[in-house]
């Protein structure tokens, strides 16, 4: 849920967008409201709701929320076969497999540091795209991968930022969630419907992905009746609903308006928020070197974004 807006229309890519306050504003709220939703995961996942079956059912609501906006503003949901293509590829590659992960993930780890992984989305889309021959080679978005990668090693050693191996095992499981966004920006960018609307989009994207869960939640056993046994565990649920709703609307709104260089900066505004919800619902308190890893994390992606503006000059 994140970068994710890397993935845009051929239109949006051909102009240069005006940055307003009302971008500025989207673009904050989008973030802290992100920022939130790992601390949501937590929440439910540890008042017996099964991971999986949690994402189901919020991206089901919100994919529910936008349909009706979409009614509400007589837009459209494509249901040609290109339309179908991004909302099962993308609503998998960028929705179901990734917040399943971080899900999974959520119980065994501080939310304040699985926030932090999603910084890395940027620098595994740069080098997928390098990769694939959609970028070029650039020395400073070269030294901004790296300086995310040491922010990653501070992480991920036991004992430095995570007390033991176990829970190193469990962040280095949630690094794949920005390997499954970088995913996403590819092939959002390249699978992108002509003529798209940013409200079906998102409510195509989260009702694609809930669809996609279905046999992978009744395959695992990880079936879930809402509401369920525990009150807090089904307010997750729809606390997670209207904010994957609210942020997936946000970020469709502000690649429309100001366009993905300046969404790029979202990664920010969740790192910085993250943490601070950790502490209030939580009562969590990151170490000094939680905090190093995350400056590095955040100057890699202050690098890369310069980079990206610089190279498009």
């Amino acid at each position: 849920m994140t970068d994710a807006g890397e993935a845009r229309s051929s239109a949006a890519a051909a102009t240069t967008p005006r940055v307003g306050v009302l971008a500025v504003v989207y673009l904050l709220v989008a973030g802290a409201l992100y920022g939130l939703l790992f601390s949501v995961n937590k929440v439910a996942t540890t008042h017996e709701v099964p991971g999986i079956a949690y994402v189901f059912w919020h991206t089901l609501g919100a994919g529910l929320i936008l349909w009706l906006g979409c009614l509400a503003n007589r837009t459209p949901v494509g249901f040609s076969a290109a339309h179908l293509r991004f909302y099962a590829v993308c609503g998998a590659v960028g929705i179901s497999i990734p917040v399943s992960i971080l899900a999974h993930v959520a119980p065994k780890l501080p939310a304040s540091l699985v926030v932090m992984v999603t910084c890395l989305s940027p620098t595994c889309t740069y080098l997928m795209a390098m990769t694939l021959g959609m970028e070029r080679f650039r020395l400073l978005s070269t030294v901004g991968v790296a300086l995310g990668l040491v922010g990653v090693v501070i992480l991920v050693l036991p004992g430095i930022t995570v007390p033991s191996f176990a829970e190193a095992s469990w962040l280095l499981l949630a690094l794949l969630a920005p390997v499954c966004f970088a995913a996403f920006n590819i092939t959002g960018t390249l699978l992108w419907p002509p003529k798209a609307h940013s409200l079906s989009l998102a409510c195509g994207i989260q009702l694609g992905a809930a669809i996609v869960l279905v046999p992978v939640m009744i395959g695992m056993g990880e079936t879930y009746l809402f509401p369920g046994p525990m009150l807090t565990g089904d307010l997750a649920i729809l606390g997670a609903t209207v904010i994957t709703a609210l942020v997936w609307y946000l970020i469709f709104e502000i690649l429309r308006r100001s366009g993905p260089l300046f969404l790029s900066q979202f990664g920010y505004i969740i790192v910085l928020t993250g943490p601070g919800w950790g502490a209030v619902i939580f009562g969590e308190r990151l170490s000094g070197w939680a905090w190093v890893a995350a400056a590095l994390l955040l100057a890699g992606l202050g690098v890369l974004t310069w980079s990206k503006r610089r190279a498009r000059e």
